[in-house]
């Protein structure tokens, strides 16, 4: 998995898979006037302010000022420039929320449709802290405009990632968003869209890897924010197979971020993985016996030396470490099981008959499994 790092794992088994606030306003008397405010328009971008709940809504009047091409257009709200937004201020809409220095007019029967947070706020006395034009002013707090704007792309286009392959960046964003505002319609996209990037059902993965250990990092900690445990297998093991994450690690571990349990838990399952593999590896063909099982099936068995009894663990275990099998085993255990199981035409053309990598093909298919479900407790995810 890149901001918005995607992967899309390919797995060589026999089934064919292939897979982000105005400055305060001051407190007004209740019997305070209200202050005359304007719409103008400004040639620099308003700095990000706040604005508190105020007993009494700021009217917002609007004045006639001369406009130039290429001007931001901008509310004031006691003096501070809060910059309307381009697309997402609609003529007709009925509600105006504030977001980082940004305010957006829409619709507020759709919002308090899919938001059960924002149909409280709507709801209550005192909570705007603003009027304009008749539209009620709300400051969402606690949440970025860049994600603001990609939740609200789902709301407006629902189709908008039916087609399209999800990116992480913008399935963190409507996650955050959506559980902060309590809408489930964005928040199950969202998981759809993370799950697809980082499934943990099975252990289809792409060799090498397409995920950038940064990304397995900001989804593991998204899976906590906001308690999604699926997806922290697929990223644990992400990490665990990415030489520059191991260099990291090596090289300032606090940086990273990531808790001293989950390094340990790494390394921990690095360490078993790399056992299991390192045993599995070297079992040559029919390891019950040194004979090639089709030995006495006429042009079927294994050619010479192969089928020498004497010879066969130590061509099998030369080609295994010759090949490179070895070190990229110990690398990504269970991702080189993956290519294994596809080196049909290259073990059967080095001289192993058909019937002895069906053999070895069926035991790594079954470690692979294993392996897989192992991680649960390496990872301490059970």
């Amino acid at each position: 998995m890149s901001s918005g790092s995607a992967q899309s794992d390919s797995s060589s088994d026999e089934s064919a898979s292939s897979e982000s606030e105005l400055d305060d306003t001051h407190d007004q008397p209740a019997n305070a006037s209200p202050t005359a405010q304007s719409t103008t328009r400004h040639k620099r971008k308003a700095s990000v302010s706040h604005v508190d709940d105020s007993s009494e809504p700021t009217k917002v009047k609007k004045v006639k000022q001369e406009e130039t091409e290429d001007t931001v257009a901008h509310l004031n709200i006691d003096d501070i420039p809060v910059v309307i937004h381009d697309d997402l201020w609609y003529p007709d809409g009925n509600v105006i929320l504030l977001v980082e220095g940004s305010a957006f007019k829409l619709y507020k029967a759709r919002l308090a449709r899919y938001s059960s947070v924002l149909d409280v706020l709507f709801k209550e006395d005192g909570k705007q802290v603003a009027e304009y034009e008749n539209s009620p002013c709300y400051r969402l707090s606690d949440i970025a405009y860049n994600d603001f704007i990609v939740f609200l792309e789902v709301l407006e286009t629902p189709f908008k990632y039916t087609n399209v392959f999800p990116q992480q960046d913008a399935a963190v964003s409507i996650l955050k968003v959506s559980r902060l505002l309590d809408c489930s319609m964005a928040r199950d996209l969202a998981l759809s869209m993370l799950r697809k990037l980082w499934p943990d059902d099975r252990p289809l993965l792409a060799v090498p890897s397409k995920c950038k250990y940064s990304d397995a990092l900001v989804v593991l900690k998204a899976s906590r924010d906001y308690a999604v445990p699926s997806l922290r297998k697929r990223a644990f093991y992400e990490l665990l197979r990415s030489a520059a994450f191991w260099k990291a690690v090596a090289d300032d571990r606090r940086a990273l971020g990531l808790a001293d349990a989950d390094v340990f838990a790494l390394f921990g399952a690095r360490e078993a993985l790399q056992q299991q593999c390192s045993t599995l590896i070297f079992k040559r063909p029919s390891r019950g016996s040194d004979w090639c099982p089709m030995r006495f099936a006429e042009g079927n068995r294994c050619n010479p030396p192969y089928k020498k009894p004497h010879l066969r663990k130590a061509f099998w275990r030369s080609d295994v470490i010759q090949s490179g099998d070895y070190e990229s085993g110990m690398r990504d255990p269970i991702g080189w099981l993956g290519v294994m199981m596809n080196k049909h035409d290259t073990l059967t053309g080095q001289g192993w008959c058909e019937m002895c990598f069906q053999e070895r093909r069926t035991a790594w298919m079954g470690a692979r499994t294993s392996w897989w479900a192992m991680l649960d407790k390496w990872f301490d995810l059970a």
